[in-house]
């Protein structure tokens, strides 16, 4: 809608348009959605590389991974031959955590003081995760 227009309607020209701020809101979570698709694999790399073939030291596992390190000491997989290794469902854990991240704070940044809040529990959590896996509380990772 055309500046004048809302001026003539008694609408401030800063606002937007009801319709445009769901679009701007869309576009907004649908980036960050974007975003940590494309870091996923990145990450994933690390984890990995860090991991050493089971002879690592795990920092980039334990740093961006906390949950997929943790969940096997915590929930052990008792149909698998090592009942506290990282089984499949730990490993697609790992690869929707990002998504997930990204997910929620693009959803949650379409009102500010959610955004704030949700990515303020996602970085707590996280780093909870991170110092239990730091800890010496998993023995097979520390």
């Amino acid at each position: 809608m055309c500046p004048h227009i809302r001026k003539c309607h008694g609408l401030q020209h800063n606002r937007q348009m009801p319709s445009e701020q769901v679009a701007g809101a869309n576009r907004r979570w649908r980036l960050q959605f974007r975003w940590a698709v494309l870091v996923t694999p990145i990450a994933a790399l690390l984890a990995i590389a860090s991991a050493g073939g089971g002879h690592g030291h795990y920092v980039f596992a334990k740093l961006l991974f906390p949950y997929t390190l943790l969940m096997p000491h915590f929930f052990p997989d008792m149909t698998a031959e090592f009942p506290h290794s990282i089984t499949t469902p730990w490993i697609i854990l790992a690869l929707i955590q990002f998504p997930l991240y990204g997910l929620a704070v693009g959803l949650a940044t379409q009102k500010k003081l959610a955004g704030y809040l949700v990515c303020s529990m996602i970085f707590l959590v996280h780093a909870i995760g991170v110092a239990m896996c730091f800890s010496g509380l998993v023995p097979s990772f520390s």
